[in-house]
């Protein structure tokens, strides 16, 4: 009888669990809803006009295939996603931008609520992301990245399809679970490239997670779940290699790999700090190129030698110039931690009012560096596997040696306000016992110092490439 009882509490525990987390998520989608609709955007414009009519691309001559896709610079996951958003919205009778909101403030609530949570609860076991968590959580969201919900872009679908390939190689050795997260690294890889260092991570977890969740895990089961993760990887990358090859000559399952898009964004990596989209009066350019005079010189002797082709090149530049790249690396990682703007489209350009917001940022950031570096802190968040936070920062390493906007590290931002949320902070552990004299305050005084430091490296980084602004 007891079992039964205890049966019967654990179904309702789930049960209960599940309406929170249902509610919790509605709360967020009315939320993330309201934040665009009050918005006025231009129209979709450069990638968003692209993306939104990219699923024309499959008719040809009134017959749809899925071979008939040519973009030489863009996926089959971007024409797929926004093709069928696209057609919903046309179902249900609402004007495009209505659609892309509605599917965007979906997705920001599905993030929030869901897919965060619950990777940062299987990273840290012991922290619980209740209902005022996963709100605050989604709250960031809207207030960093608000501009984001009305335009038909990759970033968050990509980011989504991460954390799902993260939840779902955590039920390893579970051959459908393998196989989920393989199709969705396939889609996060196909919407964003430069999430391509998943596909080494999520394999490497489902080796590591099929071991150690069987006593004696058998040959065949290992071999069984990686055989899934690759065949779940296939379901894009083939028909991806497909119709590269079909219409560019080349089998690789990477998309932009018919334009070198891994070379052009090397190269200009090298001649950027940043690079952000303006939409101001005619008549402006759309580029807001932010110049990097430290690498004037390697960019000449590229323009020498014919530009970069690929990894190859660049690695010779890394032998050849390993303390400019390594800055290069930096100013990349600060500058696209810089928020100037929540959207990917600068309508206005930043006169000062911005800098509240782009400290608050800055300063999220330097939290989640104190809850990594501060032992108590990285204590307070009980038994950890690293293995995954560290997936979700391998999203973001080719992007330093790229040319880097705010949303390609969109990935760490969230890693940020993970740590910053998740509970246990211990803030009664700063000053030390009386006893221990001056000693006491050695962690406030390291991490003043620490601050310091950060916050000159930061502000010398984000003036020089605001004076840099082209």
């Amino acid at each position: 009888m007891p079992a039964v009882n205890e049966s019967t509490t654990d179904v309702q525990t789930n049960r209960d669990r599940r309406i929170r987390d249902a509610g919790t998520f509605v709360v967020a989608f009315l939320l993330a809803w309201l934040v665009g609709s009050l918005a006025d955007p231009p129209p979709f414009i450069y990638d968003a006009g692209i993306y939104w009519s990219s699923a024309d691309r499959f008719t040809v001559d009134g017959s749809w295939s899925l071979w008939n896709y040519d973009d030489s610079l863009r996926g089959l996951a971007p024409a797929l996603l926004f093709g069928g958003v696209r057609s919903i919205g046309g179902w249900l009778g609402t004007s495009p931008l209505a659609t892309v909101n509605i599917f965007n403030a979906l997705l920001f609530a599905w993030i929030g609520t869901i897919l965060a949570p619950r990777v940062a609860q299987l990273a840290w076991a012991d922290a619980r992301f209740g209902i005022v968590r996963r709100l605050l959580l989604v709250g960031l969201l809207l207030v960093f990245w608000r501009g984001y919900l009305n335009f038909p872009l990759t970033d968050f679908p990509a980011l989504a399809c991460g954390l799902l390939a993260l939840l779902a190689v955590a039920h390893a050795p579970r051959l459908p679970w393998l196989l989920l997260a393989g199709v969705a690294v396939s889609f996060a890889i196909n919407l964003r490239p430069a999430f391509i260092l998943l596909v080494p991570a999520i394999i490497g977890l489902a080796i590591w997670n099929g071991r150690t969740a069987l006593p004696r895990p058998g040959r065949v089961r290992q071999v069984l779940g990686i055989v899934a993760v690759v065949l779940g990887l296939a379901v894009l990358m083939v028909p991806q290699s497909i119709v590269s090859h079909r219409h560019h000559d080349t089998w690789s399952p990477i998309a932009g790999a018919a334009e070198n898009l891994t070379g052009f964004q090397l190269y200009t990596g090298l001649v950027l700090q940043r690079y952000e989209t303006y939409l101001g009066p005619s008549g402006r350019s759309p580029s807001m190129r932010y110049n990097d005079p430290h690498t004037e010189e390697i960019v000449a002797e590229l323009n020498e030698r014919g530009g970069l082709e690929g990894y190859g090149d660049y690695l010779r530049v890394v032998v050849e110039h390993p303390i400019a790249v390594a800055g290069v690396w930096l100013r990349h990682l600060v500058n696209g931690m810089d928020q100037r703007y929540s959207s990917t489209y600068v309508t206005e350009l930043d006169s000062g009012g911005a800098r509240p917001l782009r400290a608050f940022g800055f300063l999220i950031a330097f939290a989640a560096l104190v809850r990594l570096a501060w032992p108590a802190a990285r204590r307070s968040l009980g038994k950890a596997r690293w293995r995954y936070p560290l997936a979700i920062v391998l999203t973001c390493v080719t992007i330093l040696p790229s040319a880097v906007e705010t949303r390609f590290l969109l990935p760490l931002y969230l890693l940020t306000y993970l740590l910053l949320l998740a509970p246990g902070w211990p803030l009664g552990r700063l000053v030390g016992e009386k006893a221990e004299g001056l000693r006491r305050f050695r962690v406030p005084a390291a991490i003043a110092v620490g601050f310091l430091v950060y916050a000159a490296v930061v502000l010398v980084i984000v003036s020089g490439a605001s004076s840099n602004l082209e």
